[in-house]
């Protein structure tokens, strides 16, 4: 019996032990990435994080327009092109928001950049739409939409 609990308490010991080495580690972890935060500032952070949701949403977008696609009339095809090239800017902006804290080497012309590519196709984004608006078959749509939901609203 001596030797089962003399086990045990090894057992227990070389646990204490290896959450130790865990916490340590854990430590370290957060000092580093305490240290890489204030270096490159709070406001870096939340920047690359929303580069990131604008890139996936520019990659999704881009997935999905086809500018060459059969059918389309001139107008439309303006649209198609007007998108792809909004979230082919936003993308590249996004990209470069990125990519920029990870080389110090790069210009500062470089940030202006990317910030100005994600602001005109943001621009571009907005002419697509007023574009788009005066489709035919389009124009008031947005409106209804708007009407339909507070109909809903208001039925609740």
């Amino acid at each position: 019996m001596d030797h089962l609990i003399d086990a045990t308490a090894q057992g227990y010991a070389a646990l204490a032990g290896a959450a130790v080495q865990v916490y340590s580690a854990l430590a370290a972890a957060a000092h580093l990435a305490y240290a890489a935060l204030a270096a490159v500032g709070p406001f870096a952070v939340v920047a690359c994080l929303a580069a990131c949701v604008v890139l996936a949403e520019a990659f999704n977008k881009l997935e999905r327009t086809d500018v060459l696609a059969c059918g389309l009339t001139a107008r439309e095809r303006v649209v198609e092109a007007l998108k792809a090239l909004a979230w082919g800017l936003m993308a590249l902006g996004a990209g470069g928001t990125l990519v920029l804290p990870l080389s110090a080497n790069l210009p500062p012309d470089l940030r202006e950049l990317a910030s100005a590519c994600v602001l005109v196709g943001f621009a571009v984004l907005i002419v697509r739409t007023r574009v788009k608006e005066t489709l035919p078959g389009q124009a008031g749509k947005a409106e209804s939409d708007d009407f339909t939901q507070t109909q809903i609203i208001r039925r609740r």
